[in-house]
């Protein structure tokens, strides 16, 4: 078990490193598929003997109209004005409807209990739809960087005691795969990179800080988490001053995952108590970790969200609610302020001591994309 003090690399004297990026480019969600009717053979010969005997007029007949269209509808591509769509690149579903194979059919709590029932949040008195608030699909050409107006790159090492990786702007660390993925890769290797001299391995680490950030929503990331020997996959977001403040910043950890736990979802919130001491929520433990029964969080892609209102945070996999946090459950309520968006693959020596083994690697966090909403679809 990674405690939040060992593992977040929020160093007391706020060092940090440069910060890069290029360019990318956003499109909007992709289009549901329609499905039509099919009308059986024993209905139509029904309906021929019937104009045999009775006669036929010349109605209209059925209709052959699709049942619905899942998802929303095509939107224009950021700075073109055309409107564009991509075909999904996997299985894909709607938020709050997971795909159908692969997903636990009943409880899956780690404690065995039963998870309550969450349905989408009403539609308000004028029955307008959640609003999608701000949105990244990682579309773009294979090995291009990440869209610089939107994403921080982190580099350097050094993050904390049992960090061993340096993160890079290298393209072998942070890249788009061409196929609508942002891929962070982590790599057995001293890499030659500005600020990681002694480091035995290089990664991948993105933010929104001071490009974007956010108070309230639902933050939907759908993604494929890598489970190797000593690596730390994270999707998080970090409160303001983050860098030097923590843990007084306030910190929400949509997802971690771990290779010793393939299958279970982590979530957890860290602030300070009374104090000033850290305090955290935790994330093992009955009611805060989520074990997926149909297989592992590497195995295929899986929506993590967070619904987050002015007293509450709800944590949910796959469309369903796995965790609720209520103000009145921590000593001091930091989550009321605006926090910024964090997605990384930690290398740490203390899940592997002294140091994974460079077989592991390389390891690929995926992401296909982040949805904000003002809330739950």
């Amino acid at each position: 078990m990674v405690s939040s003090a060992q593992k977040w690399r929020f160093l007391p004297d706020g060092s940090a490193a440069g910060l890069t990026g290029d360019t990318g480019r956003w499109m909007g969600p992709r289009t549901g598929r329609l499905r039509r009717r099919r009308r059986g053979g024993l209905v139509a010969f029904a309906l021929a003997l019937g104009c045999l005997i009775v006669g036929c007029g010349t109605s209209g007949g059925g209709s052959d109209a699709p049942d619905q269209a899942f998802g929303p509808s095509t939107t224009a591509s950021e700075g073109s004005g055309a409107a564009s769509a991509s075909p999904p690149s996997e299985a894909w579903s709607p938020s709050g409807a997971p795909p159908t194979s692969g997903v636990p059919t009943g409880p899956g709590s780690a404690s065995g209990a039963p998870l309550p029932a969450v349905p989408s949040a009403p539609l308000p008195e004028d029955g307008t739809q959640p609003r999608l608030l701000w949105s990244e699909e990682f579309e773009g050409p294979t090995g291009a960087s990440i869209d610089p107006s939107k994403w921080l790159i982190t580099t350097g090492g050094n993050w904390g005691p049992t960090d061993v990786a340096c993160y890079t702007s290298n393209p072998r660390n942070v890249a788009l795969d061409g196929n609508g993925h942002l891929t962070l890769t982590a790599i057995a290797e001293e890499s030659a990179e500005p600020g990681c001299a002694g480091t035995k391995f290089s990664s991948g680490r993105v933010e929104t800080r001071g490009k974007a950030s956010w108070k309230y929503g639902y933050f939907e990331f759908r993604a494929r988490l890598p489970i190797g020997t000593g690596t730390l996959p994270a999707l998080w977001l970090l409160g303001p001053n983050g860098i030097y403040d923590w843990p007084r910043s306030g910190e929400i950890d949509v997802v971690e995952a771990t290779a010793n736990e393939p299958a279970t979802v982590h979530t957890n919130i860290v602030g300070v108590d009374r104090s000033g001491s850290r305090w955290e929520a935790g994330w093992w433990g009955q009611g805060k970790a989520y074990v997926y029964a149909g297989g592992t969080l590497s195995d295929r892609y899986h929506t993590y969200a967070l619904g987050w209102g002015p007293d509450s945070l709800d944590f949910y996999f796959d469309g369903m609610r796995i965790r609720h946090i209520e103000k009145k459950d921590t000593p001091v309520w930091l989550w009321n302020r605006d926090f910024y968006i964090i997605m990384d693959i930690a290398v740490s020596a203390k899940l592997s001591p002294p140091l994974p083994p460079a077989s592991a690697f390389p390891q690929v966090l995926s992401v296909d994309y982040v949805r904000i909403y003002d809330r739950k679809p």
